[in-house]
Formats: C-alpha cells, sequence, structure tokens
C-alpha cells in the first residue's frame, strides 16, 4: 500500500464514521430574534370544560401554576422520519428492527435543535417564567409562572371553574406567543388542573374466606398457568415497569402485601418528578397500591418504578423522556371529548418517542365503557355526555387494556380455603368485563 493510499482512506473511514451525525444533523427553525410584541394565538389550548357558564371569576394573580409546560412539535419532514422510522422498528425485515433509539438519539432526529431551544428559553425567562427543566428529547420545557405572568406573556387569564361541584382553574382563552416560536410550538400543558380520572372499581386481593374467593398472586398463577414461564427463567429480570401516578406511595403496604402472599422481590423506586410538588397520599390510594403490588407480584424479577407528580400526565411524559422503564402502566381515563386538540397531540407525541424508545405504554380502558363522558360511573342510565373511548387508548401508539370476569357458573373452580394460600385449581370460564372500555374514535382510524 502506498503511503498515499493511506491518508485517503484513514478519511473515508472518518467521513464515514461522521455520517449518521452529519445525515441527522438540524437546522434552526427559529430565525432571528424573538419579538415578544409580535404574537400569534395558538389553537387548541382551551379545556372544553372551561366554559362561561362555570366561570367562578379570576383567580388570585399571584397564585402559581406549578410545572407548566411549552411543548414543541416535530416538523413535517421529521414526522414523515419518525412515522417510517416506527414502522421499520416492527418490521423483522428491516435493518432497523428493534434498534431503539435513546432520548437523545430521538431528539436529534425529531425533536427542536439545540439552538432553537436555547432561544425558546432565553424567551421564557425575559418573561419571567422559572423554568424548571428541559426535555431530553427536547420535546418541551417545564417551568413555574403566576397567573399574573401568563396574562402578560401569553394573554390569558387563569379563571376558575365550578363543574360538577368541584373548583378547578383554567385559561380562558387561548394562549399567544411571539410569531417567530409558531411553527415550533405545540402548545402548553399545566394551565388548569381537569385532570384525567382515576379507576374507581379497583379491587383490593384477599385471602379466600369461606365460600368467597378473590384472587392472590398464586391463585393468577394457577388460572393463567403462569408457572411454566416462572420455570423457564422468565421473571422479569433485568426489566423495569413503571407505575404512573399523581399521588405518593405507602411503601410499607406494598412490603405488607408481598410478605402476606410469600412474594418476593425488591421495594418500589419511589421517583417525585423533579420541580414539581409532592402531591401526598390520598385516603382512596387503592388503585396505586393494586398497579403496584400486582405487577410487583406477576413479574416479582422486574424493578417497580412508581413515578408520580401532582398531575398523571406530568408524570408519564416525565418517565417516558427519562427513559425510566421498558413498560410503563397508567391506570387513568378521558374520554376524547374531554381532550382538547393540544392535548391529544401531546400524547401522541409522547407515545412516539416512548415507542421509538422501545417502551410499551399500557393504559387502562375506563370503568364505564364507552361512557366515560359521564361524570358518575355506572347511573344505569345511557351515556348522557356522549359516547366516547379514552383517548389513551385511542392513541395508536398505546395498547389499551381492559378486563374481564369470571363466569363460574355450577362449576368447581376452587379448593378449600387455606389461609393465604392459592385456592385456584386451574382455569376459571370468563367473559369480558362490561365496564372494560369501549367505543369508537373519533380522532384516529383504525391504525397499521
Amino acid at each position: 500500500m502506498s503511503q498515499l493510499a493511506l491518508p485517503r482512506i484513514l478519511t473515508v473511514l472518518l467521513v464515514s464514521s461522521l455520517l449518521p451525525a452529519a445525515l441527522f444533523a438540524q437546522e434552526d427553525r427559529i430565525l432571528g430574534e424573538i419579538d415578544g410584541q409580535r404574537t400569534v394565538v395558538l389553537k387548541g389550548n382551551v379545556h372544553p370544560r372551561a366554559q362561561a357558564q362555570f366561570d367562578e371569576g379570576p383567580v388570585d394573580p399571584a397564585m402559581k401554576l406549578n410545572y407548566v409546560t411549552l411543548t414543541l412539535k416535530t416538523s413535517a419532514g421529521q414526522q414523515q422520519d419518525l412515522d417510517r422510522l416506527l414502522t421499520e422498528l416492527q418490521d423483522p425485515f428491516s435493518p432497523n428492527f428493534r434498534k431503539w433509539l435513546t432520548p437523545e438519539q430521538y431528539a436529534d432526529r425529531f425533536a427542536s435543535s439545540p439552538g432553537d431551544l436555547a432561544k425558546i428559553v432565553a424567551w421564557m425567562k425575559s418573561a419571567g417564567f422559572d423554568v424548571i427543566s428541559t426535555a431530553r428529547g427536547r420535546r418541551w420545557v417545564a417551568f413555574n409562572a403566576t397567573a399574573q405572568q401568563i396574562k402578560q406573556a401569553l394573554h390569558t387569564e387563569i379563571r376558575h371553574y365550578r363543574v360538577n361541584g368541584e373548583l378547578h382553574f383554567a385559561n380562558a382563552t387561548e394562549p399567544s406567543v411571539p410569531e417567530a416560536l409558531q411553527p415550533m410550538v405545540l402548545g402548553f400543558l399545566g394551565l388548569d388542573d381537569f385532570h384525567a380520572r382515576r379507576i374507581r372499581n379497583a379491587e383490593r386481593p384477599l385471602v379466600t374466606n369461606g365460600n368467597t374467593h378473590t384472587m392472590a398472586p398464586g391463585d393468577f398463577a394457577t388460572i393463567y398457568d403462569m408457572g411454566a414461564v416462572y420455570r423457564s427463567g422468565l421473571t422479569g429480570a433485568g426489566l423495569k415497569i413503571a407505575i404512573i401516578d399523581r399521588s405518593n406511595l405507602k411503601v410499607s403496604e406494598f412490603e405488607q402485601f408481598r410478605s402476606t402472599f410469600g412474594v418476593g422481590g425488591s421495594d418500589p423506586q419511589l421517583v417525585l418528578v423533579p420541580g414539581s410538588t409532592d402531591p401526598g397520599i390520598p385516603s382512596d390510594n387503592l388503585e396505586s397500591n393494586l398497579d403496584t403490588q400486582w405487577a410487583g407480584a406477576l413479574a416479582p424479577g422486574a424493578q417497580i418504578v412508581y413515578v408520580f407528580a401532582p398531575s398523571e400526565w406530568t408524570a408519564v411524559s416525565y418517565a417516558i423522556d427519562q427513559n425510566l422503564a421498558q413498560v410503563v402502566s397508567l391506570s387513568y381515563y378521558l374520554c376524547e371529548l374531554l381532550a382538547s386538540t393540544v392535548f391529544t397531540g401531546n400524547i401522541q407525541a409522547v407515545a412516539q418517542q416512548g415507542n421509538a424508545q422501545g417502551i410499551t405504554w399500557l393504559a387502562c380502558s375506563g370503568d364505564a365503557g364507552a361512557e366515560g363522558c359521564d361524570p358518575s360511573d355506572f347511573s344505569g342510565k345511557p351515556a348522557t355526555h356522549g359516547v366516547s373511548p379514552s383517548i389513551y387508548t385511542a392513541t395508536p401508539e398505546i395498547t389499551g387494556v381492559g378486563g374481564t370476569t369470571f363466569t363460574e357458573g355450577n362449576g368447581v373452580y376452587w379448593g378449600p380455603a387455606n389461609g393465604y394460600a392459592p385456592t385456584a385449581l386451574g382455569y376459571i370460564p370468563e367473559t369480558a368485563w362490561v365496564g372494560s372500555g369501549g367505543g369508537y374514535s373519533t380522532v384516529y382510524s383504525t391504525p397499521a
């Protein structure tokens, strides 16, 4: 080999190694300075229930809104590239099959450029907002602000609304942003406190008592033949499951569950979203316990990561952006008709980021079938507020999970009571639970 040929080969190798970074290099989309005096209105940011008929006046101007997020969107070209990649990641014949991205790789291909993000943060600070953090995936900026600061910078007033006897706050009109930001901004989340609903029909697993049999972890393993799975060595070891909630958790109750039913494993890792306030532990925290305890019972080798904040959305978007687990479980539901356009778009954007990172997002289908928009479940009346599925389960990139109920009839499926020991004898016939979600989406067509 000649002395001249070697430098040429080294040059080719160097260029080849830099090609992927150059291929996905981002161009700034914000040109010039951000002029806060030239603003445009962002559509789709008013909650459907922030209506004049519910209005109870403005909030205190000094009221502090914690962990509001300015969310950013991909360009048309980036979205086409992302849609193509999401298909390839699931195609066994594609060279990209299951080649999951890190949040930083996602950011470099499908999010805002570092330069644009820096300009946005600088504008937010100049408006007086207390910037908490920016996303690893560069899709949002979290901040604190008073109602007065929101009014001055975003030109919308935060007002009180009383809906179904509960007092809420929300922005009364669409917010505005500097004209230079419009192509970048999807919208704002956290300008209101209308949250998704918690599952109300959670059942606490109890010991078999007389003729009444209720599920214990050992019963589940027997009914669904999990023993063979465990014996093959599949226990969830090496994996993490993120349980999403908007309340704190009593680890002592988790430990009591495991001790009572003889379930191994470690305590859950508690993660309060940095910058958010601790929501505390409510008295009706059954769903948080149910999800955490049973995820740990059925996958005893997995690490449970309990991610929480005052808003379940804050918690789930943080868990996915930080890549905290391979599986994310959310037991909240919100009917499509009560989801703002911006919220719907953000759900899909975060879900797509999660899919690109190899995350399976599971969401409950609900308690009341297609009547999830009604203020109370199981009223015995047909849907009075429209027929609608949960926007979480309607989103194509999220797996909706329903439920079943046993139909034992006169069959013998349980052995005699024996303390806390499993008593199920084998598979028990079941049927779909009548309240377990449903309905046709008005937002999405049939996914691929």
